[in-house]
């Protein structure tokens, strides 16, 4: 499996290590997943280190600055960047993998969104619309290349505990969203990792242009 980080080389080598302790094979890269020379240069190496991709999580939350506040307080400049980072971190690793895919006729892509979608929270905006733009992409690249064996598919969790949204989050805004949860919790990076596992195996087969609601029941559609 390739690990793909910008800035946390440990975290990257962790998961790494776990992959590996499991009786699993990783190789680990470093590149701005909005920057298409490096990300091809990574996707190059992994290639050459383990083989043909035939899966591919796109994930990287691409945002480096606080994801709540007010419309009339964040400059347009900030809003417009914020989408466009979050677009390009799928449009470059697609362009990157799934052509790759389909000349051999197979691969399984499955990219992160948002409940954001279907439920914008007050004040996120730009992570909404970003997140939005994301499932149309799902969308259409599935229409595009699902004739050519290569499934794209979506999974959109709510909040999840990660460092990123440590950060970017309040911990008053985080009860809160838990209180309204369901299954009364924020989740875990592992409820996120089963949802894309099955979306990404044979077990979902016949799925594609989908998106997988990962919320506790926040959201159920």
């Amino acid at each position: 499996m390739g690990v793909n980080y910008k800035h946390s080389a440990e975290a990257a080598k962790a998961v790494a290590a776990h992959i590996e302790n499991a009786g699993g094979t990783a190789f680990v890269v470093q590149a701005d997943v909005t920057n298409q020379e490096e990300l091809t240069a990574a996707v190059d190496a992994v290639e050459e280190g383990l083989g043909p991709i035939d899966v591919g999580i796109f994930s990287a939350h691409a945002l480096d600055t606080p994801a709540r506040a007010p419309f009339e307080k964040v400059p347009q400049w900030l809003i417009e960047d914020v989408i466009t980072r979050q677009v390009r971190a799928l449009l470059v690793p697609a362009r990157a993998i799934i052509p790759r895919m389909a000349e051999r006729g197979s691969g399984s892509v499955v990219v992160v969104t948002s409940t954001q979608v279907l439920h914008p929270a007050e004040q996120m905006l730009s992570l909404a619309m970003g997140k939005g733009a994301l499932e149309v992409g799902v969308k259409s690249l599935a229409l595009e290349y699902s004739p050519r064996g290569v499934r794209v598919n979506a999974v959109a969790p709510g909040p999840v505990l990660t460092d990123a949204i440590a950060t970017l989050l309040s911990d008053e805004y985080k009860q809160a969203r838990a209180d309204i949860t369901p299954l009364g919790r924020l989740a875990e990076a592992e409820d996120v990792a089963g949802g894309i596992v099955a979306l990404a195996s044979d077990a979902c087969r016949f799925v594609t242009g989908a998106t997988l609601q990962v919320n506790g029941g926040i959201v159920m559609a």
